[in-house]
């Protein structure tokens, strides 16, 4: 009787060791696994920002060389020989200037939108250094295009020309009109109503304001 007590509690614990072997076991195989998947993901994720900052470079190196095109472009029209350009080639020149500004736009979507790249850099605005985020600067620049480079896709063409229309309605609305007298302004010269301009004296000097 006795035998078969120690009989059963010796297998009672081997059968415990035996499962606490088997989950140990089957734990450092689950550990294992997650360790080796914990791996692929940490090498996956290092080779995608390894690669996002090759393409960025990329990206960059392209940008270089678009504000260097600009740049030469800009040189050429205001070096002290741009007068003798032939008002067709300055026109090309200011076609190409637009196009490559559209590509600098494009770049920098790229950069900011698809490569989540939205760093703080340095801006040169009218010999001013200024700090802005990459995003600010893209939005601004898509302003400029959309107000003034028809090969911008945002371009409006018959909106900048309301726009066009309507400041010039507001300058002209602008040119003070005098009741005394009947005198007018037109630009720097007073014209009186049924007389001379005041600009049109016997001595025939323009007269100004």
């Amino acid at each position: 009787m006795v035998n078969i007590i120690v009989a059963s509690f010796i297998s009672f614990v081997l059968g415990i060791i035996l499962t606490l072997i088997f989950v140990y076991i089957m734990s450092m195989r689950q550990l294992k696994k997650l360790k080796q998947e914990a791996e692929k993901i940490d090498k996956k994720i290092k080779e995608t920002i390894k690669k996002v900052k090759s393409e960025a470079n990329n990206l960059i190196d392209q940008l270089h060389n678009v504000n260097t095109k600009q740049q030469q472009i800009l040189e050429t029209l205001h070096s002290p020989n741009q007068g003798v350009l032939h008002a067709k080639h300055k026109g090309e020149l200011v076609d190409e200037y637009q196009k490559l500004e559209v590509e600098k736009i494009n770049i920098l979507e790229d950069i900011v939108y698809n490569k989540k790249i939205d760093e703080t850099v340095k801006i040169n605005e009218d010999g001013q250094i200024k700090e802005m985020k990459l995003s600010e600067f893209l939005k601004r620049i898509k302003e400029v295009a959309a107000a003034n480079n028809p090969h911008y896709s945002g371009y409006d063409e018959d909106k900048q020309l309301k726009e066009f229309i309507n400041n010039l309605e507001k300058s002209k609305k602008k040119e003070p009109v005098s009741k005394n007298g009947g005198v007018k302004r037109h630009g720097n010269f007073f014209v009186i109503d049924g007389g001379k301009d005041s600009f049109d004296d016997d001595n025939g000097s323009g007269g100004n304001a």
